[in-house]
């Protein structure tokens, strides 16, 4: 799990989401998927490697330019079913207070989490997007750029 430091600014598509003040968890995941044999029960025999996806989350953003972003993804919460993430995927793109970007070529957002209004009346709004892979320089990647001091590390 990573955690982008707050305040950092947010664009989906080019479209500006504006600043999220806590800052965004970027958490991966690789996923397996079971083999079974239906002669034997239900038991897994072996599991076998799925791909590796992650998960953005946001918080904090400002509520009034989220009014734009449900009118650019109103259409991908009807999609039909067989959809791949990959032919509606956008950019995802977060950059630092100190300018540092992280940029993910294939990202949907997934569907909204609950609005949390705080004791300082401040709206919180949890935005989740799914990262999908893309195949880049030979590799896959979940992200085509990121900050120099991971870069180094």
């Amino acid at each position: 799990m990573f955690h982008v430091p707050g305040p950092c600014k947010v664009e989906w598509n080019d479209l500006d989401l504006g600043v999220c003040r806590a800052g965004v968890t970027i958490t991966p995941a690789s996923q397996w998927s079971p083999i079974s044999y239906d002669l034997g029960g239900n038991s897994p025999l072996d599991f076998i490697f799925a791909g590796k996806a992650a998960t953005c989350h946001l918080e904090a953003l400002e509520p009034a330019k989220l009014d734009a972003m449900w009118d650019a993804i109103g259409g991908l919460f009807a999609m039909e079913p067989g959809t791949l993430a990959s032919e509606v995927g956008k950019v995802l793109k977060i950059t630092e207070r100190d300018g540092s970007v992280w940029q993910a070529d294939c990202s949907v957002p997934q569907d909204p989490g609950q609005l949390v209004l705080v004791s300082t009346s401040e709206i919180i709004v949890p935005v989740a997007f799914l990262i999908i892979p893309k195949w880049q320089n030979n590799r896959w990647e979940l992200f085509s750029t990121v900050p120099s001091y991971l870069e180094t590390a």
